[in-house]
């Protein structure tokens, strides 16, 4: 088991179709990794991309192909600030049970959650 073995909070509409394909702990990592980067989903990765060696191919090319069919999957990733977005994803997604928003990681900062 890993330190995240525990119910993940939904994910706000932007990081659903991430989850969807990868999962919430793969996401959260995909998230803190590339957030608020621009990115191109290549429909056959050759795995030497940096998507393809967080991923994998296979996942790599799952991605690719849900990005040409959902229009929610944008180029950027998203990384917002403001209550529901994706950081405060990421700040409850981390923070331990229980605990209020003062112990979330200095690298998510929001005093939404």
């Amino acid at each position: 088991m890993t330190a995240l073995a525990r119910p993940f909070p939904k994910a706000p509409a932007q990081v659903q179709p991430f989850a969807d394909v990868l999962g919430s702990e793969l996401t959260l990592t995909f998230l803190l990794t590339f957030g608020g980067s621009e990115l191109y989903f290549a429909k056959n990765p050759r795995g030497c991309g940096k998507v393809e060696a967080l991923v994998g191919v296979d996942l790599a090319t799952a991605l690719a192909a849900r990005a040409e069919t959902d229009r929610r999957m944008q180029r950027r990733i998203p990384a917002g600030q403001s209550p529901g977005q994706p950081r405060c994803w990421l700040g409850k997604a981390t923070r331990p049970p229980k605990s209020p928003a003062a112990f979330m990681p200095a690298t998510l900062p929001c005093a939404a959650c």
